[in-house]
């Protein structure tokens, strides 16, 4: 959803770390009013503040809290569900899924996208015990935070004299990450088999020396974007701590995860692959393609630094944007309408969003680079 923010480079650290930051200091406050209530031994697991008050004498507290928690429960996976179109929005985009998540209705909704989603959480909500699904989105997300992780030292470290080294490095830092949670969560620390959890620790080391030795990536906006300090220990102190919490989930969890992973990996391979636009270089063409909007400099440099993490005037001459045929131009599912009877429908491959409405066909996508959608006949 970063691509539908206005200046995200400074307003997302700042949404970010506020929404930490606010919901850990309520999250501290609730938790030392919990323990002030009750002894943490005899704290219930399920409904904690609510027996915690019926045991206190409150009742009428017991029974608000309890209702507080119905009410609340269907909210929070409305909010979780909300980002899922976009997400599928943005792979679709790319071609790592079917073209119908990212086709838009009239009012520049991903109806198709919802409604597919929706159905398919619906069953697994119905079908699958909780208490696995519990344990295996726990995983998913730990997952998805390595792998920010992981793509952040990438992004930030590279040996351009050994292509490849570095995420080779990444790779097997993930990988012997999680054996070495694996090991020290489950094996007897205090027998002789500590050895093996303790060899993985100087593995660790010997690998984050080697990240360390890669040279780190040039920036010319290093002056004006956020950065995250201290790569690359600071994403793979987060890689090791997330791996260490899903060693401490149950063994019904771990086999979903791993199955879903599979699942994804096979899918990836038998379809995302051949149709991603990044693998097939795609993304260059939008630079070479001639159109009825030329850019300046600047939004030329920009368009360039969003698709390649760099500016390349020499290899670049002309850039311009076609409203009809670009891919940037649908990074953010918002569509203009102007009144009347509209239907709408994204582009093939390379098809940006098009809407006829009731004051002649035209063409409205945004972009990065602009405040608003364009509109064919303006431009």
């Amino acid at each position: 959803m970063a691509a539908e923010a206005k200046n995200p480079q400074q307003t997302l650290p700042v949404a970010v770390f506020g929404t930490i930051s606010i919901v850990t200091v309520f999250y501290a406050f609730a938790a030392l009013a919990l323990v002030g209530m009750q002894p943490y031994t005899d704290i219930d697991s399920e409904s904690g503040f609510s027996i915690a008050f019926k045991d206190s004498g409150w009742l009428w507290a017991s029974q608000l809290v309890a209702i507080g928690e119905l009410v609340t429960l269907p909210i929070v996976v409305l909010i979780s569900f909300m980002a899922q179109p976009r997400l599928q929005y943005a792979m679709a985009v790319d071609g790592l899924l079917p073209p119908i998540f990212k086709r838009l209705d009239c009012h520049g909704n991903l109806r198709a996208s919802m409604v597919i989603t929706g159905v398919a959480l619906t069953l697994v909500a119905l079908l699958v015990p909780f208490t696995f699904m519990n344990d295996m989105i726990s995983a998913g997300v730990l997952l998805s935070f390595n792998l920010t992780n992981a793509s952040l030292v990438v992004v930030r470290r590279q040996d351009l004299t050994r292509p490849g080294r570095c995420i080779a490095l990444v790779t097997a830092f993930n990988a012997l990450s999680l054996l070495s949670a694996l090991l020290f969560a489950h094996l007897d620390l205090a027998s002789a088999w500590v050895v093996l959890p303790v060899s993985t620790v100087g593995g660790l080391v010997w690998l984050t020396h080697q990240l360390v030795c890669c040279p780190e990536t040039e920036d010319e906006e290093r002056s004006v974007q956020y950065r995250v300090p201290w790569v690359p220990f600071t994403p793979l102190a987060g890689i090791y701590l997330n791996y260490y919490l899903i060693a401490q989930l149950t063994i019904d969890g771990l086999l979903l995860i791993a199955a879903y992973v599979a699942v994804g990996a096979v899918f990836y391979f038998s379809y995302g692959i051949h149709h991603s636009v990044g693998n097939a270089d795609h993304w260059a063409e939008v630079l070479r393609e001639s159109s009825n909007m030329p850019l300046d400099e600047e939004e030329r440099d920009s368009l360039e630094r969003m698709l390649f993490g760099r500016s390349s005037r020499e290899s670049v001459t002309s850039v311009d944007l076609d409203l009809s045929r670009s891919r940037p131009a649908s990074l953010s599912p918002a569509l203009k309408s102007r009144g009347g009877s509209c239907s709408a429908h994204s582009g093939g491959p390379g098809g940006g969003a098009h809407a006829h409405g009731s004051g002649g066909m035209y063409s409205a996508v945004t972009n990065p680079l602009m405040e608003d959608p364009v509109d064919e006949e303006d431009a």
